[in-house]
């Protein structure tokens, strides 16, 4: 008997450590090809080009530093912006209208959509084409508080597009669509140093089956504050909760 339940106890526990070392493998296996699909899909949204006249551009927030500057990644997305605006202008078209969309953080001292309003008028967009969205929180209220102004502004014919980094444009698509607009997104680029972190930020947020592995906290701290330090961590933290 001894020996038949030591054979019994190793085989049960070898059956174990192959089924659980397989199941592991095939999970891994899973993540990485639901990460290839998220990667392909993402390069293809950055073909993305401006083919036809546009009416309005939404220009999505991440943040600000010092409570009232914009950062570098925000700057982009608004020169982005500006550089369509000016196009259609030098065609002899009428301006888009730019709705800069960026709610108050509790760490800012003015909503992100003024401060974007502000760098936006600074560089040449006209003062009547520039809108402030200053109630959003994150991506979802972005597209949604701008959908209402726009709504109010102009028919169900415009043409709309949104900008934000190049890591962005997919997941925020979704979330427009969610709230009612099928519209193009456009990439502005951002720093390689950051590319890496944000690119797994937003894999997480889309495929994260659980709301609370999305929290502002779990998130941009583990893939923020954790891989750049204390000198860029509050303002990334800031960029990731924002979006999510």
């Amino acid at each position: 008997m001894p020996i038949v339940r030591v054979v019994t106890n190793r085989y049960f526990l070898g059956t174990m450590v192959t089924f659980l070392t397989t199941t592991v493998i095939m999970l891994l296996g899973y993540a990485m090809l639901l990460f290839l699909n998220f990667l392909v899909v993402l390069a293809l949204y950055q073909k993305s080009r401006i083919n036809q006249h546009v009416d309005f551009i939404i220009v999505l927030g991440s943040g600000l530093i010092g409570g009232t500057k914009v950062p570098p990644l925000l700057r982009q997305r608004i020169n982005k912006a500006i550089d369509i605006y000016d196009t259609q202008k030098e065609r002899g078209e009428t301006a888009p209208k730019i709705i800069l969309s960026g709610g108050q953080g509790g760490d800012e001292k003015i909503p992100e959509g003024q401060a974007m309003l502000k760098y936006a008028v600074t560089h040449g967009v006209a003062q009547t084409d520039a809108i402030a969205e200053d109630k959003s929180k994150n991506t979802y209220e972005n597209m949604q508080f701008s959908k209402v102004i726009i709504d109010e502004m102009a028919p169900k014919t415009a043409n709309i597009i949104f900008v934000t980094s190049n890591y962005h444009t997919f997941r925020a698509s979704r979330l427009a669509k969610q709230v009612g607009i099928d519209i193009e997104g456009i990439g502005a680029p951002v720093s390689f140093f950051f590319l890496p972190n944000a690119i797994i930020c937003e894999f997480i947020a889309i495929y994260a089956p659980k709301k609370e592995l999305k929290s502002r906290w779990g998130i941009s701290h583990l893939t923020c504050s954790n891989c750049y330090g204390l000198k860029y961590g509050n303002w990334l933290n800031g960029v990731c909760a924002k979006e999510f």
